[in-house]
């Protein structure tokens, strides 16, 4: 594509270089970069939308974040400083940041995400080591990384280290966070050791009281329906739980 062609997205016209040529018509892009993944957080209090997304450039040049960017009337947006950055060189988190997810708990607002490692994961495998880690707000705005960071990852006797699937990777990503009685869970990404190969896609889940040290659960019980089950969420609309996850049609199992 030309620097002169142009493409529409959420109603607005994009340059091919990511800027907004006819602005206002909804949605929201960052220009020259890529977004994907989003997660929202609504702030009652203050009458705004939070929206988190992973970008990076339209080249993948450049490094990888969680952008930030605020509304109150999910037309208009602004945009905010990065949320969650790369980590510095060796960190866990120095490689990919993926998704994660917002909630509020004990007066502080925590989001959890996954990220990736330089130290296990090479350039040719950026997404091969995933953990979870998380960090904390007092305004979603800005944000601190826990020391006790990467705070969960895939364990025996449940969890395949590296997948047996189509994709070779320690599928451990997408932590969805949510309260019940006295601890926070966060349900994940991740793949069973036992099973059929292409059944082995499960939602992981793993327990806090206090947000820093987390207790790795078996995965909750669901139908096995894919390789990969990934971003999963989880709400409570009428007394009743309602599991939400995506797929692609090639992690499909052969019944479904």
């Amino acid at each position: 594509m030309s620097s002169t062609q142009n493409i529409k997205a959420c109603g607005a016209e994009i340059t091919a270089d990511g800027t907004v040529a006819a602005a206002r018509q909804g949605g929201y892009v960052h220009p020259g970069r890529t977004m994907g993944d989003a997660w929202y957080f609504v702030d009652h209090a203050a009458a705004q939308v939070h929206m988190y997304y992973l970008t990076e450039p339209l080249d993948a040049s450049g490094p990888r974040f969680v952008g930030h960017v605020v509304s109150d009337d999910l037309i208009n947006w602004e945009t905010l400083l990065p949320a969650i950055e790369q980590g510095t060189t060796g960190a866990w988190d120095d490689r990919k940041v993926c998704s994660g997810s917002v909630f509020q708990r004990d007066d502080r607002y925590w989001m959890a995400y996954s990220a990736t490692s330089s130290v296990e994961s090479p350039p040719s495998e950026p997404w091969r080591w995933q953990r979870m880690g998380l960090a904390w707000s007092n305004d979603l705005t800005r944000w601190t990384k826990l020391d006790e960071n990467p705070v969960a990852e895939p364990t025996t006797p449940h969890y395949e280290r590296i997948g047996s699937g189509q994709r070779k990777m320690q599928h451990w990503r997408d932590p969805f966070l949510f309260a019940d009685g006295g601890y926070a869970y966060a349900f994940i990404t991740a793949r069973a050791t036992k099973g059929p190969i292409k059944e082995r896609g499960v939602i992981a889940l793993a327990r806090s009281s206090d947000m820093r040290r987390w207790e790795v659960l078996p995965p909750i019980t669901h139908d096995r329906v894919a390789e990969e089950m990934e971003v999963p969420q989880v709400y409570k609309i009428d007394g009743r739980w309602y599991l939400v996850f995506l797929t692609l049609g090639r992690f499909m199992a052969p019944n479904f």
